[in-house]
């Protein structure tokens, strides 16, 4: 399950970073940038994050189940300057044995006012119920 934050920030382009105790920075499998491990609790492995060549982008991220195996995996490509900030045109989502999803974007734009109507919530169409009773 993906959170309201964590979709959020794999739509900013950004991969979420789970709750961890403990992080190692290594050299990647194909040693041409970085990654972060990042352990739980029990020194279980929760998400590995790549960067690119310089440090300063992630590439992809990995997270992984109790059981230390992948579950699914980002991946951020086609990096494009937007007003000076980096941004991936490309985000894949894949699981593990399970289905992938690809999102292109064609445009971004920064800084666009938006009104705080776009937030509410309108819940005048709809019958409430008690959960409490």
């Amino acid at each position: 399950p993906v959170s309201g934050e964590g979709l959020i920030t794999v739509l900013s382009g950004r991969p979420p970073v789970l709750p961890f105790s403990k992080v190692d920075l290594e050299s990647s499998d194909d040693e041409t940038g970085q990654r972060f491990t990042l352990y739980g609790r029990s020194n279980r492995i929760v998400e590995k994050i790549w960067l690119n060549d310089d440090g300063t982008t992630a590439e992809r991220a990995s997270f992984f189940d109790t059981w230390g195996r992948v579950n699914h995996t980002l991946t951020f490509t086609d990096f494009r300057y937007v007003e000076d900030i980096l941004f991936p045109f490309e985000i894949v989502i894949a699981q593990n044995k399970g289905p992938k999803a690809t999102l292109k974007l064609e445009r971004l734009w920064t800084g666009v006012p938006v009104s705080d109507e776009t937030f509410v919530l309108d819940l005048s169409d709809t019958a409430m119920t008690d959960l409490d009773t």
